[in-house]
């Protein structure tokens, strides 16, 4: 399986992105599946996606053969619109979710969650 790290510029990358938000919003069964239309036009959740690679925004996608198959990602939040997980202005919010009918999602989360970082990315320094 091949990781690499989301691509803020491709916008192949961010509608997967799209596609695994609405995979991670809808984890408990039994209850009506939320398309992303309904994600987009709620906006609470709305926020894990929108103006993706923002500063603090990264993370990665599983690849199999055939195509993507699963990602990890993460977000910094501001005090006045925080996620659902929030704790503070430096604490990452991560998120995970797999393609359910393509290869072996167990695989997918085990390989992605150990890469995705679970620090804050360290500003840039300017160069001298």
């Amino acid at each position: 399986m091949l990781l690499r790290a989301i691509q803020p510029e491709s916008r192949h990358d961010v509608a997967f992105l799209g596609q695994m938000l609405v995979e991670a919003v809808n984890w408990r069964p039994g209850r009506r599946r939320l398309t992303l239309e309904d994600v987009l036009a709620d906006p609470h959740l709305a926020r894990y996606a929108r103006g993706w690679g923002r500063r603090g925004d990264g993370g990665m996608i599983a690849e199999e053969a055939g195509g993507r198959v699963g990602a990890c990602w993460y977000r910094l939040f501001p005090a006045d619109e925080p996620g659902y997980g929030f704790v503070d202005e430096r604490t990452l919010e991560l998120g995970i979710a797999v393609v359910a009918d393509r290869g072996d999602v167990v695989s997918a989360g085990h390989c992605l969650v150990p890469r995705c970082p679970t620090r804050r990315p360290k500003a840039s320094r300017p160069s001298a």
